[in-house]
């Protein structure tokens, strides 16, 4: 429509159906035949008085709630490729599209406070706003802060004689240990890297190191990929029979994971092997006084959270 008529481009998606009735025989919009005069057009121009809706569109759905953003904010589109075009630059997407003509919420706040903290406050001041950020400050793309602001979080450490990799490790291992007192995520959720491992934080810095930095493990210490649960804790824990030096054995073994739910698993693996019955204890449910907003959340849903430094709500 907007290629044929140009009143149709000067029209937002959902001014169409003011102006325009739809032939349901032919599948084409034609300008109104009937109404009054509109005021906002050229001459000739009538208006139906017709209201346009537009689906809600949820912003889950990704492309579809931008391309939705994009038409009832653009006059005039031709085509698809219009819509992401902006200042003459074709965008790869339409999310891409909404950020440069500023729909969505960017991080240009984020950006101006972290210039003004970098100009006043010390480097190891500005690793606890930048992780403070991350956690709560619900940034569009700490990906691009960081690569931002990389320099400036290590500054200090860069004056210290650390080379600029070994400074951006040690920035990164910092700022996942504020994160984790802040409640936050690990770093790969926010699009950062995760930092190198020192040659001497493994083996006690007695393994063999290539040219490239990269440490070699003993073979005897590696797990095959096709190794199941059972036969790890089997390796581990060679019995769970009750004898003298049995609690010994748990106290000076463990099996570690990257993740918790790995060790949930592995831990009612282990459970299960245990002569006898279990006990299952479960968190105690409160109602609080004062008319908050902590009642608007069920228990249920609260119950199957794992924040950082709880115990889970069900200990068995």
């Amino acid at each position: 429509l907007c290629r044929q008529d140009a009143v149709a481009r000067g029209l937002l998606y959902q001014e169409v159906p003011r102006h325009f009735t739809w032939d349901r025989s032919a599948h084409q919009w034609h300008r109104a035949g009937r109404g009054r005069v509109a005021a906002d057009q050229p001459a000739g121009v009538l208006t139906t008085g017709n209201i346009g809706r537009v689906y809600t569109v949820s912003p889950r759905m990704g492309d579809c709630f931008y391309l939705r953003l994009l038409l009832v904010n653009v006059r005039g589109p031709t085509s698809f490729e219009a819509l992401r075009t902006v200042d003459g630059v074709l965008l790869p997407t339409f999310k891409a599209a909404c950020q440069a003509r500023g729909l969505l919420e960017d991080d240009r706040h984020w950006r101006l406070c972290l210039c003004e903290a970098s100009e006043t406050r010390l480097p190891a001041a500005l690793r606890r706003l930048f992780a403070a950020i991350l956690s709560h400050g619900d940034s569009s793309d700490p990906a691009k802060l960081w690569q931002e602001f990389s320099g400036e979080l290590a500054g200090d450490l860069l004056h210290q004689g650390y080379s600029p990799e070994a400074a951006e490790s040690e920035v990164l291992r910092e700022l996942q240990k504020l994160l984790n007192t802040m409640g936050g995520a690990e770093l790969p959720a926010y699009g950062l890297p995760e930092p190198h491992v020192q040659p001497d934080q493994v083996g006690n810095g007695e393994l063999p190191e290539d040219e490239e930095g990269m440490v070699s493990l003993p073979s005897e210490i590696l797990m095959p990929d096709d190794t199941t649960t059972e036969q790890l804790i089997q390796h581990v824990y060679p019995s769970f029979e009750p004898s003298p030096d049995r609690d010994q054995m748990f106290a000076e073994r463990s099996i570690l994971s990257p993740l918790n739910k790995t060790v949930d698993e592995a831990n009612a693996a282990c459970l299960a092997l245990f002569p006898g019955e279990s006990r299952v204890y479960l968190s105690v449910d409160s109602i609080p006084n004062d008319d908050t907003a902590a009642t608007n959340f069920p228990p249920e849903l609260l119950n199957r959270l794992d924040p950082n430094g709880l115990p889970h709500h069900r200990l068995e």
